[in-house]
């Protein structure tokens, strides 16, 4: 990792709690991740499963394709996470979360970690079919690439400063 640590220009806004980052981790389901093959970028936006205990998000993909040559040619990435909170009002502001994510992508091979892998995307789409889903995904690891990117650092910032979304009226 770079020993140049940037600093954010408002101090205000950074989200310097793991668990305040991991709270928009989950709340999330969709992330842009960045890649780099011989001076060439390439982003590419996926839905995911965060794995705490590990600091891995997982996701899944063809079994060819440009995603998988600039990670096999290089797997440092970068990833963005954004809560969008929505437009303040009369205000000329827009509120949200977001967190960034620089890590290394690994490939997946052995089929019972393809399998968890799995199931930790379903859960964190929270499908209320998840446990059907679940049941269903035997014999499909050999269909699918499963990615983990194990996730070396992390940081956030917020607008407004950071605080917990109010829960969902049912």
């Amino acid at each position: 990792m770079d020993a140049t640590k940037y600093h954010p220009r408002r101090i205000e806004r950074e989200i310097t709690s793991r668990e305040q980052l991991v709270e928009v981790v989950r709340h999330c389901r969709y992330m842009t991740l960045a890649m780099c093959r011989h001076d060439e970028p390439y982003q590419v936006a996926l839905n995911y499963g965060f794995d705490e205990a590990t600091s891995s998000f997982y996701v899944h993909c063809a079994k060819q394709g440009r995603k998988l040559d600039f990670l096999r040619a290089n797997p440092r990435v970068w990833g963005m996470i954004i809560d969008d909170l929505g437009y303040v009002k009369g205000k000329c502001s827009h509120h949200y979360r977001a967190v960034m994510v620089e890590g290394r992508a690994e490939f997946v091979d052995e089929a019972a970690q393809k399998r968890r892998a799995l199931e930790i995307m379903i859960d964190q789409a929270e499908r209320t079919d998840a446990v059907e889903m679940k049941a269903g995904l035997a014999g499909k690891t050999a269909e699918v690439v499963i990615l983990r990117i194990v996730a070396t650092a992390m940081s956030g910032k917020a607008s407004p400063p950071f605080a917990p979304p109010a829960a969902s009226a049912v």
